[in-house]
């Protein structure tokens, strides 16, 4: 509705004279503690189960990629305890902990599983790429929101 000039976002955001540029795109991983005693080697979703699954907030794009992975598999999404975040830190707390698995970019664990606190699950179900873009209303009138998400591009790009 107006209110906000600029935002640095997973999207595309796809309305009326709205203008999205594509800033970065990270794969999302299924990440956990080594601490958890999961069967090595390749797995479904039903031996992650056993677990909470971490998820970007409720109603995002990665929440719902996980419910759809979680519904793919056969599985009563009532019987999978799924909790969401807003807080990246929160979730990496949380999985490193042993308190269960998450689906995180690997830029954002990425310290961890170069001390071996975290490690990157073999999950039969992958999970679609997460695109992050600067989103603006496409008004000529306002060109300042153009030029930061045009400098956000550029820094992203280096």
């Amino acid at each position: 509705d107006g209110q906000i000039d600029l935002g640095l976002i997973m999207g595309p955001v796809v309305a009326p004279h709205i203008r999205n540029i594509e800033l970065c795109v990270f794969d999302c991983l299924w990440i956990a503690s080594p601490k958890l005693p999961l069967k090595p080697g390749r797995l479904a979703i039903a031996d992650l189960t056993d677990y909470p699954i971490f998820a970007y907030s409720k109603g995002s794009q990665p929440h719902h990629s996980v419910l759809r992975a979680i519904e793919l598999s056969g599985i009563d999404i009532e019987t999978v305890r799924v909790f969401n975040s807003n807080s990246l830190a929160t979730i990496t707390r949380l999985i490193r902990d042993g308190v269960g698995v998450a689906t995180l970019p690997r830029a954002v664990v990425q310290e961890f599983l170069d001390t071996g606190e975290l490690h990157v699950l073999d999950v039969e179900a992958t999970l679609p790429a997460l695109h992050f873009h600067a989103v603006f209303n496409d008004n000529p009138g306002n060109a300042l929101p153009a030029l930061i998400a045009d400098m956000a591009a550029e820094i992203a790009a280096s």
